[in-house]
């Protein structure tokens, strides 16, 4: 009854068949979080860049000045 239990014990405590799995969640919630930050970071500046763009069609090219350079930053600035 002992040895059965001491044996029971032993395989159980030998089983590593759990912990792939869990080292395999563990990588995709760790690429996942990568993947979403990066595509947050992206969004972000094609989005600033859109805005310029839009006020530089908006005031006819005001932004080919330094004043519209100061703008664009602004803009950026305040969507990020």
């Amino acid at each position: 009854m002992i040895n059965t239990i001491k044996t029971n014990i032993r395989l159980f405590w030998d089983d590593t068949s759990g912990a792939t799995a869990i080292e395999y969640g563990l990588l995709a919630a760790l690429i996942s979080v990568t993947m979403i930050s990066a595509a947050d970071c992206v969004g972000r500046s094609v989005n600033a860049n859109l805005q310029c763009a839009a006020v530089a069609i908006q005031y006819e090219g005001y932004l080919r000045t330094d004043d519209g350079v100061q703008l664009c930053v602004l803009i950026y600035k305040a969507v990020g």
